[in-house]
């Protein structure tokens, strides 16, 4: 299969540049003086010179296309235009050997966008999670083995857990349910709380992730990264354009704000007491658990030696919630 990027357009200049050097200083170039580039130099450097610097980054963008390694399957990559750009559309999208995009793409049927992802926007994932969720339910299957499929759905990645925040919210409440009852839409109060389910193990509990809590110890990542002044582009853009020299612990974001900036600092007052200057997640995630001292059972229930069926009954009876009088006064 021949090489799209052999083709002979490749081989000419690229970018087009009798609309480059016009649409680049009206989009491209049109960023405040506050945002810095990889360099420290903002965009206002990039405008003034743009005579002199325009033709050097066309020439690393042209090797990049180049030499670089572009995806093999070019079916999977759309141009999306975010203006209006109906006469270099037929040339450009001729140049890239790409289809044309629409806005908002998705992905896992959710959109891709900068703004705030709400319930309505994640509904087709939910709805797909929910109906492999309660084929569960409509199998008979025991405590034991939902704990194992329970876990395994919670095992997801630190990245989309401190994204989609909402979504993951409405997986451990459908979960939470099914486990209770074997019902998607279980209505009756649970034997044990959630909170407890959730403990570790060696807590007391069953050692399902709590995604709420989750969500928040992998957001406070970027609270440590800030407060010890990380060398990273975004941090520096962070200190630069909010902090501003003032103390992380004690700033308080405008009413203008954006939600993400909002909901870091919310983040940032759950952990204002712990006291460790080195942040890992999992020790974060303990420490907001709040777990209690360890019950003297646990090491004898927990063995690995006794079918998982009874260990989940002797765990309800530890906690005094095993419904066994209830099902007696039902025959009296």
């Amino acid at each position: 299969m021949r090489n799209p990027l052999d083709r002979p357009m490749y081989q000419s200049p690229i970018l087009l540049y009798h609309s480059l050097n016009n649409k680049a200083k009206q989009n491209g170039l049109g960023l405040g003086m506050n945002a810095q580039g990889p360099d420290g130099l903002n965009s206002g450097f990039y405008k003034a010179s743009w005579e002199h610097t325009g033709t050097l980054v066309c020439q690393a963008v042209q090797e990049f296309f180049m030499k670089g390694e572009l995806p093999t399957n070019m079916t999977k990559s759309q141009v999306v235009f975010g203006s209006n750009y109906t006469k270099e559309k037929p040339e450009c999208l001729a140049w890239t050997v790409f289809t044309e995009g629409q806005l908002l793409f998705t992905y896992l049927g959710m959109p891709i966008t900068a703004s705030k992802l709400s319930k309505v926007k994640c509904k087709t994932l939910v709805e797909k999670i929910t109906a492999r969720i309660t084929t569960w339910a409509s199998r008979h299957i025991s405590y034991a083995r939902r704990l194992v499929l329970f876990c395994l759905v919670f095992s997801i990645s630190r990245h989309r857990c401190s994204h989609y925040h909402k979504l993951w919210l409405t997986k451990s409440k459908n979960c939470a349910e099914i486990s209770y009852g074997g019902e998607a839409e279980y209505k009756k109060a649970p034997y044990v709380t959630w909170d407890s389910v959730c403990q570790p193990k060696k807590k007391g509990g069953l050692g399902i992730k709590n995604l709420d809590l989750w969500n928040a110890t992998c957001i406070a990542k970027l609270i440590w990264a800030i407060a010890k002044k990380k060398d990273s582009l975004w941090v520096q853009w962070v200190n630069g354009r909010f902090i501003k020299g003032r103390d992380w612990w004690e700033y308080t974001p405008k009413g203008d704000s954006s939600w993400y900036w909002k909901k870091l600092n919310k983040v940032k007052d759950r952990f204002r007491c712990y006291l460790k200057e080195n942040y890992k997640v999992k020790e974060g995630y303990i420490w907001l658990l709040n777990s209690p001292t360890n019950p003297p059972w646990t090491k004898t229930l927990w063995t690995g030696i006794s079918l998982p069926r009874h260990t989940i009954i002797a765990w309800l009876l530890m906690h005094q919630k095993l419904p066994v009088l209830q099902r007696i006064g039902r025959f009296t």
